[in-house]
């Protein structure tokens, strides 16, 4: 609480935890691990479920905008798509292409993960892609959407931001 008294502990992950996010409800979190899980949790600590499906550590987890579906990237080099019950709706990335952030846009249409080689790429959420946008040198660090989903920004090592439509 804001006085400093640990309300829960969440125990479940059998190595490190890379990411933690509230839903956007505040009722549930979400941790991505180093043993390639994904769990679901309730705010007393209690797991609810565990997604599984990345085949190496899972560094970024991040709800839609009204807390049913989840996105992560893995270093096994894919973002997936999640709902909050377990199921997985689609897998983004080939497995060859080094994933370095993940976001959603807030109406749950677009998926957008920035990579190496100065690319990030956009793919509709049953795993369709629709662009990569290029023009970075350098890994592209993370990518976020505008509040209406119009826009995507992405930045890169090449010290600059960059802004896109959604539709490439």
């Amino acid at each position: 609480d804001t006085k400093g008294n640990q309300l829960a502990k969440l125990k479940g992950h059998t190595g490190y935890v890379w990411s933690i996010v509230f839903s956007p409800d505040g009722t549930k979190l979400a941790t991505g691990g180093s043993d390639s899980s994904v769990r679901l949790w309730d705010t007393k600590g209690n797991q609810l479920t565990e997604l599984k499906g990345h085949k190496d550590r899972v560094s970024s987890v991040v709800f839609n905008y009204n807390g049913t579906q989840l996105a992560t990237r893995g270093f096994d080099g894919t973002a997936r798509l999640w709902s909050i019950n377990g199921e997985q709706r689609a897998e983004f990335g080939d497995h060859k292409w080094y994933i370095w952030s993940v976001a959603l846009s807030t109406d749950g249409t677009y998926l957008a993960a920035s990579g190496e080689n100065g690319i990030a790429r956009l793919w509709d959420t049953d795993g369709n892609q629709l662009a990569e946008l290029k023009g970075h040198q350098g890994m592209v660090k993370s990518v976020a959407f505008s509040p209406d989903g119009t826009y995507l920004a992405t930045n890169g090592e090449d010290l600059t931001v960059r802004l896109w439509d959604t539709d490439g």
